[in-house]
């Protein structure tokens, strides 16, 4: 165990979510090895178990929950929350993700939760100076549309939002065109852009 620890322990602050599987490539060692040597860490306190088979040294859940069901970014109403653009607080940070998390138990102990949408719909989000990936405002409204949440129920802070940005995002398909058009705060600002 003791010949890996280093090796692991730096890959590890490399790698905000390692796994025995990752540890197992970066390092060319069997998987049996690279479990046996995550779980003395673990024992030892110098690792911390997420969930089984996912380790960090990272506290930041933002970092986290980006990695640990990778690829994945913040997005809906948690983004628009994190901005500023509305006074609703969520009770998990919700993230947009190309997976489906393979173990909700977990992300629900993490106070997180991870939104499967389609890869076509998988841009607009930025990597933050922490090391968590983040939608852009406007486009954390597409994904609330996108996976069929209503954004005209939230207290959004429309005037704050880009127009012509919702617009070419939006544009992505007709359907979520369609919707973005029907909310009355962005309708009227909408109209002489079409």
């Amino acid at each position: 165990m003791m010949v890996y620890t280093k090796e692991i322990l730096r890959l590890a602050r490399r790698v905000p979510v390692i796994t025995p599987e990752i540890v197992s490539r970066a390092l060319l060692i069997p998987i049996k090895s690279a479990r046996r040597a995550l779980l003395h860490l673990h024992k030892t306190g110098r690792i911390r178990r997420i969930c089984k088979g996912y380790y960090t040294l990272h506290d930041d859940i933002e970092v986290i929950g980006t990695y640990l069901n990778y690829p994945s970014y913040i997005s809906f109403l948690t983004a628009l929350s994190m901005y500023g653009l509305t006074t609703q607080i969520t009770a998990r940070i919700e993230f947009a993700s190309l997976h489906r998390w393979r173990a909700p138990k977990c992300a629900d102990s993490l106070g997180i939760r991870y939104i499967k949408i389609p890869k076509k719909y998988f841009f607009g989000y930025t990597k933050t100076q922490e090391g968590y990936f983040i939608a852009e405002p406007e486009k954390a409204v597409i994904d609330m549309i996108i996976v069929g949440q209503n954004p005209e129920v939230h207290p959004i802070e429309w005037s704050k939002l880009n127009p012509k940005k919702l617009i070419r995002y939006a544009k992505i398909s007709k359907k979520i065109y369609d919707k973005l058009c029907q909310y009355p705060p962005i309708s009227k600002k909408l109209v002489p852009l079409i």
